[in-house]
């Protein structure tokens, strides 16, 4: 496993230390590590979609 270190506005890592102190994740790498993975999975599914959408014949989708 990689560490990195990464700069955030002070807004944005409070809301993020606010997520892990009510619970929701963990820890600060844990809520990272979920936020990479939802990116991730949702380019896939806009991939996929965009891919269907375009070689699809007429009249089949």
């Amino acid at each position: 496993m990689k560490t990195i270190n990464i700069s955030l506005p002070d807004k944005l890592k409070s809301q993020a230390d606010n997520l892990i102190k009510s619970g929701y994740y963990a820890s600060f790498s844990d809520l990272v590590r979920t936020a990479i993975r939802e990116v991730i999975g949702k380019q896939t599914e806009e991939k996929n979609y965009t891919e269907i959408k375009f070689n699809t014949p007429p009249g089949n989708g």
